[in-house]
């Protein structure tokens, strides 16, 4: 065998986890695709997803990195495959010389991007030889924002390809994309203001001088060719035209690549790079004579757009319009499109950085990239002179505590001196500015720490959600398949408690001895021991094979976990409390399996007249049940998420999956803000939880302080999926909607 897995439970814990990735309508297709065999990867479900065109190149990648970022490593090989060329899943981009690749690497069993040169090329020797150059140039660069090369595979038909690290994260275009519509929208929150926009442009400033450092030039450095990754790390990708400053001369020539004439595309010929952000140099086709001056002008005209969210060459021009701007130096004044306008030092930093004459621009991006260094510690850059108003408000900003016991003095002062109006005015001035940054600088924090625990909150339902798609799935799987094949334990009799029961203490919160893969079967038929109908005596025995997933599901609530659960584990779990408190599956011949179980057979239970079955079966979706309600077994607030189970070839409800979350697991994500209050809302204003409901034994929370805020600014941004804040007086309201159930984190701060 090829494959080790650690237990067959681990497999579908893999599938669970792969159906979450997908959107609704194809999750059927997956399960179909998917088996419990050792050999099956998710990897290939999604690869196969994508030939038949139940899913595009974008939900592809998607769905292959939440996989690669939720599951645990274990998939290990026994030996090395014989061959190790990556197998393609499928396509994430195309230029003109070659396509980028989804593949799994063979030889070390991980995802990798595979960029190819296309098979049309591979008998042009200088396109081979260009590529081949840029796998040894970017694996030759050892520097922690330049993306590593793995491995080079030749093909049969002469082609070439190499493969490297699969970035996860957003375009640098795509970035200020989203930083502009938050600046639009009332401010950015703290990973996109223009403190981390230049923090991201310093990274990429590093990358690019170390590579000047190794003697090679980018010459296509542009918003596209720069990923913001997932962790706020920064990567300059695309080496494809770069070029060695000394001992090689490596340029593509006399290429004719049918390529559309736009001005954000790279050029292939003797005219090399992106025409809107190419120095007057290179735009001029001097390729002969440029050195580490021409990268800088490109990181300079980056940084205008990075600081005003407006390209320094206007979007929409040819490509002859593009190069005929480029050639003379021709940029957009540096006027802000959003947020405030740039201050006379950026705007220094980039004249200096965008100088046509190169030996007016900085002698190297390390001293670019340490004035924009000197603008962040706000002290004197280079690119331009302090004038006495410049260091007269630099020393104010540095010494605010003696400035306001001057700013005092100088107001008694002012009754007999008039010349030190001026000195007053601005020392004024400064406090107000100060004041104000202080104020943002509290509205920031309040609305990070509010979209950090929605985000907790988010992940905790994201979680559950899980866990409820996956038993939905193996609930309409047992339900369908054939009695004969299920693997039922010869001597099961829900009418019987197992042996081992006797072993497992009594739980202090359920009140009794409860076992978490032995589920309590219940039945709608009233009276003692007389028969039952055909239908529900085989729901009983296809949901009863379904013990080991509901036990898995209820000890996978805290997390996934990658080590296998035994049976004496699991109880040990359960019996202490796990935030999954109940799994119950229940069908419409009346039949409901109950995990934690721990009793015998239950007559009189009818599963279709329970609130969770009535709210979820005409739905088509996980549903979020609201308000919470008290569990009278546990005496404790719970909330219920319930799914509906659909033959997938009728089309009709077989059955309902339900998981009831103990209230207080949101609570606790809710109590790591820094925030007075917190409360989690529905769009009618219903409050689902406040910290100070936390260990409550009843549903009355008090109403929410502030019905105008909420039915001016909150409820709006709810429906609209955007999160915003409000002063009101000496409190700061934040609001962050959260992405998995349709309601919002609203935190109450003081100013």
């Amino acid at each position: 065998m090829e494959l080790e897995y650690v237990a067959g439970g681990e497999v579908m814990a893999e599938r669970d986890t792969l159906l979450s990735t997908l959107p609704d309508d194809v999750r059927d297709d997956a399960a179909e695709l998917y088996t419990d065999k050792a050999t099956q990867d998710p990897r290939d479900v999604l690869a196969e997803l994508h030939k038949r065109g139940r899913i595009d190149a974008g939900q592809l990648r998607s769905s292959v990195l939440q996989l690669e970022a939720q599951l645990r490593i274990r998939r290990i090989k026994e030996k090395p495959p014989e061959e190790l060329e990556p197998t393609v899943l499928g396509p994430l981009g195309e230029g003109a010389m070659g396509e980028v690749l989804l593949a799994r690497d063979e030889g070390l069993n991980r995802v990798v991007a595979l960029k190819r040169l296309h098979p049309d090329h591979a008998n042009h020797k200088g396109l081979l030889r260009r590529f081949y150059t840029e796998a040894q140039v970017k694996a030759q660069l050892d520097h922690p924002s330049i993306v590593p090369i793995h491995g080079v595979y030749p093909s049969a038909d002469g082609s070439l390809a190499y493969s490297m690290k699969l970035v996860r994260g957003e375009t640098l275009e795509d970035y200020l994309e989203e930083a502009k519509r938050q600046e639009s929208a009332g401010g950015p929150d703290p990973d996109h203001n223009l403190q981390s926009r230049l923090h991201r442009f310093l990274h990429a400033c590093d990358a690019i001088a170390y590579a000047h450092s190794k003697g090679v030039l980018h010459r296509d450095l542009k918003p596209e060719n720069i990923m913001v990754g997932a962790f706020g790390e920064v990567l300059v990708m695309d080496w494809g035209i770069a070029k060695l400053l000394e001992g090689s001369n490596v340029e593509l020539l006399d290429v004719d690549t049918g390529l559309s004439r736009q001005a954000t595309q790279t050029r292939i010929g003797r005219v090399v790079g992106t025409p809107r952000y190419m120095s007057p140099e290179q735009a001029a086709g001097q390729n002969d004579v440029i050195d580490a001056r021409s990268d800088q002008y490109a990181m300079g005209l980056i940084l205008q757009e990075m600081v005003t969210f407006t390209p320094a060459c206007p979007s929409g021009v040819t490509l002859e319009q593009a190069l005929a701007r480029a050639v003379k130096g021709q940029r957009q004044p540096m006027k802000a499109s959003a947020g405030a306008k740039p201050k006379k030092a950026i705007v220094a930093i980039v004249d200096k950085a965008c100088a046509v004459d190169p030996n007016k621009r900085y002698d190297t991006v390390h001293d670019l990239a340490e004035d924009i260094r000197r603008y962040l510690r706000d002290e004197p850059v280079t690119a331009k002179r302090d004038g006495l108003l410049d260091k007269l408000g630099r020393f104010v900003s540095r010494h605010r505590t003696g400035v306001l016991v001057t700013i005092l003095l100088l107001i008694i002062t002012l009754l007999v001196t008039s010349g030190m109006l001026a000195t007053a005015g601005l020392a004024a001035h400064e406090y107000q500015r100060w004041s104000r940054a202080s104020d943002e600088d509290r509205i920031r924090a309040a609305f990070s720490n509010n979209a950090q625990s929605a985000h907790l909150i988010d992940e905790e339902l994201l979680q559950i959600e899980s866990l409820l798609v996956g038993l939905s799935f193996t609930a309409e799987r047992s339900l369908r398949e054939n009695l004969n094949d299920m693997k039922l334990p010869s001597d099961w009799d829900p009418n019987r408690l197992p042996r081992y029961a006797k072993k497992v203490p009594k739980s202090k919160l359920y009140g009794r001895t409860v076992l978490a893969d032995f589920p309590t079967m219940s039945i709608s038929q009233k009276g003692g021991s007389g028969e039952i109908g055909a239908n529900v005596r085989d729901d009983v025995a296809r949901l009863f094979s379904m013990a080991p997933q509901m036990g898995r599901a209820l000890g996978d609530s805290p997390g996934r976990s990658s080590e296998p659960l035994k049976r004496n584990d699991l109880n040990k779990m359960v019996t202490k409390g796990v935030p999954a408190r109940w799994v119950r599956v229940g069908t419409e011949n009346g039949v409901m399996a109950t995990a934690p179980g721990g009793l015998t057979m239950q007559r009189g239970v009818d599963p279709r007249k329970e609130f969770w079955y009535r709210e979820a079966k005409d739905t088509a979706r996980a549903t979020w049940i609201v308000p919470p309600a008290v569990d009278p077994s546990l005496k404790e607030l719970v909330i219920t998420v319930a799914h509906p189970v659909f033959d997938e070839k009728r089309g009709r409800l077989q059955a309902v999956v339900s998981l009831d979350l103990s209230l207080d697991e949101l609570i606790q994500r809710m109590r790591r803000s820094k925030a007075n209050d917190a409360w989690l809302m529905d769009k009618k204003g219903h409050i689902v939880a406040a910290r100070s409901m936390h260990n409550a034994r009843s549903y009355d929370p008090e109403p929410f302080p502030n019905k105008k805020l909420w039915e001016e600014e909150i409820l709006p941004d709810l429906t609209s999926g955007e999160g915003g804040f409000r002063t009101w007086g000496s409190k700061i309201y934040t609001w962050t909607p959260l992405t998995t159930a349709p309601w919002v984190l609203v935190t109450e701060s003081s100013f």
